[in-house]
């Protein structure tokens, strides 16, 4: 486990150059994988955003861990769409040279994404057995479309993004996660500490 921001897995022959896991895909052509990038991207933009004014709530917006997931999505996906642009830069270009050092914006994308992957499984996880336990949904329970999107679809458009890409998820790069949730529980003690609040009642626990 570390802090690891690189594509790299090896020095061995056969392994993928930063160039070929941002600019290629095992199962789709090289401008399909840019433009489904780009689809999910408006799509978490279109969604998050929403959300975020939705749900703003005076600024009490980034309490929830989802709402922290949902930014980081929208993040994440534009330096997915940034790196591979960067990457078929490399792949068009017609006169061979020697490849130069993966680009810092790919190293970001890779740490953003090594973060976001397990934070939105997460979400997903724990809303629907701590937060909502889907065994003790009451009869007759329909969710919105919202809260199926926060607390389901959006983790299926990120592992849609990850799975037909070959940016790598390596357990070396897993540090970032550890990092997040030190410092989330740190922030969440602190709203605790200062009785901030919420921008809404919670139906579990009195108001003080």
């Amino acid at each position: 486990m570390g802090l690891g921001c690189s594509t790299a897995r090896g020095s061995g022959e056969g392994q993928p150059t930063w160039v070929e896991a941002f600019g290629t895909a095992p199962c789709l052509g090289i401008r399909w994988l840019l433009i489904l990038r780009i689809l999910l991207m408006v799509n978490f933009l279109c969604h998050g955003l929403w959300d975020v004014l939705y749900n703003w709530e005076g600024g009490l917006y980034y309490i929830a861990l989802t709402h922290w997931s949902l930014t980081l999505e929208m993040v994440s996906s534009i330096l997915l769409v940034a790196a591979t642009v960067r990457a078929r830069r490399e792949l068009n270009r017609e006169a061979p040279r020697k490849l130069p050092e993966e680009p810092c914006i790919c190293r970001l994308a890779v740490a953003v994404l090594t973060l976001q992957l397990p934070l939105s499984l997460m979400v997903v996880l724990m809303y629907w057995s701590l937060d909502n336990p889907i065994w003790a949904l009451p009869p007759g329970y329909t969710p919105n479309y919202d809260n199926l999107y926060i607390h389901g679809f959006q983790s299926v458009w990120l592992l849609m993004t990850f799975f037909v890409s070959r940016v790598p998820y390596m357990f070396s790069n897993s540090g970032w996660l550890i990092i997040f949730a030190l410092i989330y529980t740190g922030w969440t003690y602190v709203h605790f500490l200062l009785r901030i609040g919420t921008g809404f009642p919670c139906p579990k626990y009195e108001m003080s």
